[in-house]
């Protein structure tokens, strides 16, 4: 028998905003820069966020205004800070969680702030909320559908080549816990 909603936030379903976003959006370039950021679902405009970033040579920030559930009104800033790459060419940029003073490069909505995952208490991943028997099926199906790739190679010089001797194991194993699933639900 299944169990009732904790009320959990499913993190795969809130807002997010991370460095890469902001990258691609030409905010994360030396400066002041202002502008609106734009969540949606199927074409319907679902959060618009107000953002203001500036960067400076090692850190800056990313003011936030918004209007969260119709109801209450968020202005806040969020600290940038940056490290050298490994290469020594440029930096990595991070956001500084206001919540948890962790260091991350994607923040979440939840409980009306942006925030490192680990500031939103009970939030999981969706596939943390789905059985083992069902995750393990997918993991199969998963495996059973990489042989189809277009780019995969089921021979070298004559011989069946690992990836594909694992695809086959798998695809035998889809088939089992398929027919396991079909027999389990007839009866």
């Amino acid at each position: 028998m299944g169990r009732y909603s904790t009320g959990a936030y499913i993190l795969d379903q809130l807002k997010t905003l991370s460095i890469a976003d902001l990258k691609r959006m030409g905010y994360m370039k030396p400066g002041r820069r202002y502008g609106n950021v734009r969540w949606s679902c199927k074409g319907e405009t679902t959060g618009i966020v107000t953002i203001v970033v500036e960067i400076g040579p090692a850190c800056g920030y990313v003011g936030f205004s918004y209007i969260h559930n119709h109801e209450q009104e968020y202005r806040y800033r969020v600290q940038l800070t940056s490290i050298p790459t490994n290469l020594g060419i440029g930096r990595r940029w991070y956001f500084i969680c206001p919540q948890t003073g962790k260091r991350c490069a994607k923040l979440f909505l939840g409980n009306g702030y942006f925030q490192h995952r680990t500031g939103i208490p009970g939030a999981l991943y969706s596939s943390q909320t789905e059985s083992g028997f069902y995750r393990s099926l997918a993991k199969y199906w998963r495996d059973y559908d990489r042989q189809f790739t277009p780019y995969m190679k089921t021979h070298y010089r004559g011989k069946p080549t690992k990836r594909y001797l694992l695809t086959r194991v798998a695809a035998r194993k889809a088939d089992r816990l398929g027919a396991l699933l079909l027999a389990s639900m007839k009866g």
